[in-house]
């Protein structure tokens, strides 16, 4: 079955290679306006007008001059500092095999870093220490195949891709490696191979990126449901890779909820279950080995996941609450309720300010907006640096998504809430997918560092986490004389507890980035010994490996060392993620 691919070979053409998104979308500074504007026609749903309650919101939420903008101050990478490692019999074979190939440094360079805000102020900034030497762009599983067997052959590091939308430097090629390295790009798999309309199962290779995989459904009726805010970019090879979760986890469920067989070139051969049932109690299941391994034992080449119909009927609603304690009240009762919808989010104080900024201004919105604080702090008497707001979106038959509306209106009543409308989570939804992601790269152009970290933590334990990161880091910047800030959204519910994400950042200072790995570390430590989860959903990469080797029981790093020596005894694939690179280089 034949479809369209959103990524070309040369990728950097269309998708920025220091940043992220399309190359003709961000946000910019415009002088004449004296406003945030947004440049691009991509998303329908971002208009032309300016943002101008942007300059007023940087300052107060992040500390920033948005007037300080300045596109030009970005360096441009030097193929002299990424000299090719050669390895001759690998590069004859694989023109040989006729498989597709380049060692254009371009080519390279873009394949060489990933989303993490480390790589990406390197890219803009800095230097990496080391990069692939060739890219490969198999086009099936055979030629995957072939690949990885030529790689132990003639002992060659393999580093598999795909959108790149990681965070966590999980294609990091290691500082350590002296071999070859060869970065495998699977997003020339984008087939979806069959469709099963009465199991209610599709079958795609791994390269497909979300934004092709769901139109593919779509056009035919169905949804996998499955969407991260990177759903543009990021690849189903790569949600598995990473053990991902999607905004509607509550309906749909996590990837590893959603994976039903997963193919999987090793060194040693190719694993796959030989069946698609519902369940099966034979022996431990390795499909969830797979998922989450993360690059290091071996390349996914194809998935067969769950589909369902589309929803007949999407509602959604936002209200606001007195104080973050009254909102997390409504979270926890939806999220074992009945009338659970498909996703929930809670914003902090400071995020809900940083949201109305970004909102789209003209005359009428420019003279509404001073009557909608005179209402918050004057009729419903809610301290304007104290209330919240949540979101929530349900999917399903029109019937149970009206029912389930109609209770979660309830519930929210329960704890002060007042109901601002659809618009206002409409636009809530449409911020976090567009807007916030290109957010990140506009405040590193002002001069700013800011990064997220997520945790899964339990209902008792989140506000004092949340009371936690937030005294703790905004201590440790007083201690250290410097500028940050960090704000939170709760982004995902569960019977048991919730995703935390946390955004936080650090303002001009000397030794920035090292300054910023440290805070990074601390405000990981904070997490830990509140009682979270090193990662919800972005995984571990090279970011949080030796975080992960520090706090994961002796007995599991054995068992996972003890299979990618049997798996891979070469060390071909060679990224650093769960193993420190001074164990790695041993292997």
């Amino acid at each position: 079955m034949s479809n369209q691919n959103i990524f070309p070979k040369r990728r950097q053409e269309l998708v920025k290679p220091n940043g992220w998104g399309y190359c003709d979308a961000y946000l910019y500074y415009d002088k004449t306006k004296n406003s945030l504007m947004f440049h691009g026609k991509r998303y329908p749903r971002v208009g032309s007008k300016p943002l101008t309650r942007a300059l007023e919101g940087f300052k107060n939420v992040f500390s920033i001059d948005i007037s300080e903008f300045n596109s030009d101050k970005f360096q441009t990478p030097s193929s002299i500092d990424y000299p090719i490692k050669e390895n001759q019999k690998f590069f004859e074979s694989i023109k040989e095999l006729n498989i597709d190939h380049s060692m254009n440094f371009e080519d390279r360079f873009y394949r060489g870093h990933s989303q993490s805000s480390t790589d990406i102020y390197n890219s803009m900034f800095g230097k990496f220490p080391k990069i692939p030497d060739i890219v490969v762009w198999p086009k099936n599983h055979e030629e995957v195949a072939e690949i990885v067997n030529l790689a132990n052959e003639l002992n060659i590091g393999l580093i598999p891709v795909g959108g790149l939308s990681n965070v966590t430097g999980a294609t990091q090629c290691p500082s350590t490696e002296n071999r070859t390295i060869c970065s495998l790009d699977l997003t020339q798999m984008f087939q979806m191979l069959w469709l099963d309309d009465k199991s209610m199962l599709a079958c795609f290779e791994a390269g497909i990126s979300g934004q092709d995989l769901e139109r593919v459904l779509n056009e035919r009726g169905f949804t996998m449901g499955h969407s991260p805010d990177s759903i543009e970019f990021s690849t189903l090879g790569g949600w598995i890779a990473t053990k991902s979760s999607g905004m509607k986890q509550q309906t749909y469920g996590n990837i590893e909820d959603i994976v039903v067989k997963v193919k999987l070139v090793t060194s040693i051969g190719v694993l796959e279950h030989n069946s698609t049932t519902p369940r099966s109690s034979a022996g431990p299941d390795f499909e969830q080995l797979i998922i989450g391994s993360e690059g290091t034992l071996g390349v996914i080449t194809q998935a067969v996941v769950k589909i369902h119909k589309l929803p007949e009927s999407t509602k959604y609603a936002a209200f606001i609450f007195p104080d973050i304690h009254c909102g997390i009240k409504f979270l926890k009762e939806c999220s074992r309720s009945e009338s659970l919808p498909s996703n929930m989010r809670l914003f902090c104080n400071s995020n809900v300010k940083a949201g109305l900024m970004l909102e789209e201004t003209d005359t009428i919105s420019n003279f509404i907006h001073p009557i909608k604080l005179f209402f918050i702090k004057n009729v419903l008497r809610f301290d304007l640096d104290k209330f919240t707001s949540a979101s929530y979106m349900i999917e399903g038959d029109q019937a149970t998504v009206e029912w389930k509306d109609k209770n979660l209106r309830k519930i929210a009543s329960k704890y002060g809430a007042f109901y601002v409308g659809e618009n206002v989570a409409r636009h809530s939804y449409m911020s976090s997918s567009v807007y916030s992601v290109y957010l990140r790269d506009l405040i590193f152009n002002l001069g700013a560092l800011v990064d997220t970290v997520e945790t899964s933590i339990t209902w008792n334990n989140l506000e004092n986490c949340i009371a936690n990161i937030k005294t703790k880091y905004e201590n440790e910047l007083k201690r250290l004389n410097l500028k940050g800030f960090i704000l939170y959204r709760i982004s995902q519910v569960y019977h048991e507890g919730c995703c935390l994400y946390t955004y936080y950042g650090l303002n001009k200072c000397e030794n920035q980035l090292e300054t910023f790995k440290k805070l990074t570390d601390f405000i990981k430590n904070v997490i830990l010994e509140s009682g979270g989860s090193l990662s919800h959903h972005h995984g571990i990469g090279a970011k949080n490996t030796l975080r992960y080797d520090e706090n994961m029981p002796k007995i599991k790093k054995e068992m996972l060392r003890c299979i990618k020596e049997k798996v891979d005894p070469k060390n071909v694939f060679c990224v650093r993620n769960f193993i420190p690179e001074k164990i790695q280089s041993k292997l």
